[in-house]
């Protein structure tokens, strides 16, 4: 198994995410930011978390304003190269204090035409503590979103992760947070 590990840290508005390697790592570098933040009244800061020693992504948000957020990367890590590499899964733990507004995190891809595929896995948080999450990734997926590129509704390789969206439940009022971390590709090929 092929194993791609991402790290979060923010630096202003940008997210610089930097590899955690191990034996068999693939290194990658990912630098991104939120889609229309201000208009949309979301943040992201880093919180370095002595406890376990790991830097921790915070963004803060309010759904009545907007009905997800969305973590675009400025270069997107590459999946897979041609038809059939494409099985394995994203991961990466959450938490939020306020768990009851948040509903979904889909992952984007895009593939060499910038046509846009999204797919997405429930988020059932508890207060306070980190659940992990896993959307799987296979040739047979059938996504929930296709946008933008050629608008072929075909993936044309090779096929990169472009971006991480999270859903809000529109009906929670106030504002809320989403700590990220550990986000990884994990290949089966």
């Amino acid at each position: 198994m092929k194993k791609i590990i991402i790290k979060g840290s923010v630096v202003g508005l940008w997210l610089a995410l930097s590899p955690i390697l191990s034996a068999g790592d693939t290194p990658i570098s990912l630098f991104g930011h939120l889609g229309n933040e201000q208009k949309r009244a979301q943040s992201l800061k880093p919180i370095n978390h002595a406890e376990i020693e790991k830097q921790i992504t915070e963004i803060s948000y309010t759904p009545v304003t907007f009905a997800y957020l969305e973590l675009q990367f400025k270069t997107s890590p590459l999946l897979a190269e041609k038809n059939g590499e494409l099985n394995g899964a994203i991961t990466l733990e959450v938490m939020s204090q306020t768990p009851e507004a948040l509903t979904r995190v889909s992952v984007r891809l895009i593939d060499k035409n910038g046509e846009v595929f999204q797919t997405s896995s429930p988020l059932l948080l508890r207060k306070g503590i980190w659940i992990p999450i896993a959307v799987e990734l296979n040739p047979h997926i059938q996504f929930e979103s296709i946008f933008g590129g050629d608008k072929n509704r075909q993936i044309d390789f090779p096929v990169r992760l472009s971006g991480l969206t999270v859903g809000f439940d529109k009906n929670f009022e106030g504002t809320g947070n989403i700590f990220l971390r550990n986000a990884a590709w994990h290949s089966d090929k």
